[in-house]
């Protein structure tokens, strides 16, 4: 009988020894819960600190710059007429760029393959005008106001060799 009471005995301590492990666990976990919670909070103070000191920077530094405008406007003055110079320089080269372009597209007026491809009518677009031989000039009159030939801004239209006829036609008309 003793015998019996003895091993009962140590079954029950080994089912205990398993429940005290389970707990320990649990209670690991919400220490480390706990931890992280606590850093986020820290975390969000410390930005709020940052933006409160950017600010006070920012209001010092417009004061400073209001007593410096007093002193420097007799400077301003001389650094604007230097920039006038400069620009002036500028356009000038402009002007020198345009006017090489002008000639690269008079050399393209006078080749006379091109003023073949074009037909004859004259209601087709200035740009293709403006490509015919300066063989044949004629003004632009009255007549030409329903056509395309009004968008063109120079006086003087260049017309195809077989519209010779009808150039000369033109011209009399305006003489």
């Amino acid at each position: 009988m003793f015998l019996l009471i003895r091993e009962k005995k140590k079954k029950k301590k080994k089912k205990k020894k398993k429940k005290k492990k389970k707990k320990k666990k649990k209670k690991k976990k919400k220490k480390k819960k706990k931890k992280k919670k606590k850093k986020k909070k820290k975390k969000k103070k410390k930005k709020k600190k940052k933006k409160k000191k950017k600010k006070k920077k920012k209001k010092k530094k417009k004061k400073k710059k209001k007593k410096k405008k007093k002193k420097k406007k007799k400077k301003k003055k001389k650094k604007k007429k230097k920039k006038k110079k400069k620009k002036k320089k500028k356009k000038k080269k402009k002007k020198k760029k345009k006017k090489k372009r002008k000639k690269k597209r008079k050399k393209k007026k006078r080749d006379p393959e091109i003023a073949q491809d074009f037909k004859t009518d004259l209601r087709f677009q200035s740009s293709a005008v403006m490509a015919l031989q300066e063989s044949s000039e004629a003004y632009l009159v009255g007549l030409f106001e329903d056509t395309n030939l009004c968008a063109i801004h120079a006086k003087r239209v260049t017309i195809m060799p077989k519209d010779i006829q009808l150039a000369r036609r033109i011209r009399g008309e305006r003489a």
